[in-house]
């Protein structure tokens, strides 16, 4: 076989390097006007409203690939509030984290000019923590960490405070048991006894965050805001946020295409989708990305293009998840009240964010308050649902992407090579229905 000719390489290397950057499966910062972006209006409103706030500091939770980071990074973006950024990774201490503060400038743009600094997409960050007025600008990085390491939680809100920055800190659910007390005390501090603008702290992770700061220090209510994120809405969201990245690529897709025979399975489309990723943003960048590769000569993505890498994912995912099922099963099988409040999370959008006095109040005809709630930690201590917020009253699922396919699976077996009967105790788990796209009306002169 002749090896695939320089020309060739080259085509489908520029074309991957494209699609990559377009269906990036990193977090990105929308604000820059240069990455796909996907507005969730009601989220980035109440963002918006809590960095604004004085004396307010953040937690954003909620299921993983559900783009935490990325709408935490497009704020801070929109608002052009400097933020210095650490990312917490098993095992860091507090002296770890104190250290990553100091090269943290070296590695986060920031979107706002800050000394000089330049604005644009990767601005020149110019700005530092002082580390005291003794400290010499001229230190070494050695130097700076070692002091950096000493510091305390007044220490690191002197500094922070003093560069009148967010400290954003990325991937909490990580956080050891001392450092998660670190940062409840300096959550404290922040609207206690240091202010200053935009001095606070965000904290970002999935898990629950928010319940584990909340009982290191109860004295943090309204000192610290929820703000909890659950996938899309709807699946019209999804396909529109697949739609905008295909259009970034200049590449034809049904829903714009004047083949009738292609336009007319856009709703195929749009449900295969869905069936696949629900409304979770790194499922669709991976089904984005592995339908987009598909246009590199063609310039266009076929309804069979979409279809088919769905399923292809569905089934992929699943089966590395389906030794899940068997414990859930079990606990469905041997305990009615988890079959019933499961049936209503699903009914609503199992990967949207569910409160504990809803499930009470809509299922109050067929279980008891004390029945859905030993449902609920039945479901937590098989690691199915998070429960977090003050009083545990905020809902997500652990694993979205295996909440999301086991529903797909008892809905359409078939679809995914599973058999109906092996799914027979989770008979009502039904997806919720969807809206389907309201397309233009186009004319036959339109086709071709």
């Amino acid at each position: 076989m002749r090896p695939l000719n320089i020309v060739r390489k080259r085509k489908i290397a520029n074309w991957s390097r494209q699609v990559s950057q377009v269906f990036s499966r990193n977090p990105r910062d929308g604000s820059l006007g240069t990455a796909l972006w996907l507005s969730r209006e009601a989220e980035e409103e109440r963002l918006c409203e809590l960095l604004s706030a004085q004396g307010v500091n953040v937690c954003i939770d909620g299921s993983t690939g559900t783009g935490k980071t990325s709408l935490a990074r497009t704020e801070l973006g929109f608002l052009e509030l400097p933020y210095v950024e650490v990312q917490v990774t098993d095992g860091m201490n507090w002296r770890d984290f104190c250290r990553c503060l100091v090269t943290a400038q070296s590695k986060r743009p920031v979107s706002s000019q800050i000394k000089g600094g330049m604005k644009g997409i990767l601005p020149h960050v110019e700005f530092s923590l002082s580390f005291g007025e003794a400290q010499s600008i001229s230190s070494s990085l050695e130097e700076r960490e070692k002091i950096a390491s000493n510091w305390n939680e007044f220490d690191v809100c002197r500094e922070i405070v003093a560069a009148r920055a967010v400290l954003f800190i990325d991937d909490f659910e990580m956080a050891s048991d001392e450092l998660l007390s670190k940062v409840a005390s300096m959550c404290k501090l922040f609207t206690q006894t240091f202010g200053g603008e935009n001095a606070k702290i965000l904290v970002v992770g999935t898990d629950a965050i928010f319940g584990k700061l909340m009982k290191k220090n109860r004295s943090l209510e309204a000192r610290i805001e929820e703000l909890t994120l659950g996938a899309l809405a709807e699946p019209n969201q999804s396909w529109t946020f697949l739609q905008m990245g295909f259009e970034a690529l200049n590449l034809i897709h049904p829903g714009n295409d004047n083949v009738e025979k292609n336009r007319v399975q856009l709703q195929e489309c749009i449900g295969a989708v869905y069936l696949s990723c629900d409304g979770l943003l790194k499922s669709l960048m991976q089904l984005g990305e592995a339908v987009a590769l598909k246009g590199i000569s063609r310039g266009r993505v076929s309804p069979a293009d979409i279809k088919d890498a769905a399923v292809a994912q569905g089934k992929r995912d699943f089966g590395k998840m389906e030794r899940e099922v068997p414990r859930l099963d079990k606990l469905v099988r041997g305990r009615t009240e988890v079959r019933i409040v499961l049936e209503r999370m699903y009914r609503i959008g199992i990967n949207r964010v569910h409160y504990a006095q809803d499930l009470v109040y809509d299922l109050s005809a067929q279980l008891s308050a004390g029945a859905i709630e030993e449902a609920l930690n039945l479901l937590m201590n098989e690691e199915f649902i998070v429960r977090t917020g003050e009083s545990e009253q905020v809902i997500f699922t652990r694993n979205p992407r295996f909440a999301h396919l086991l529903g797909a699976v008892v809905s359409e077996p078939e679809r995914f090579g599973r058999v109906r009967r092996e799914y027979a105790a989770f008979g009502q788990l039904k997806l919720p229905f969807f809206v389907p796209l309201q397309l233009p009306v186009q004319s036959d002169d339109d086709e071709d």
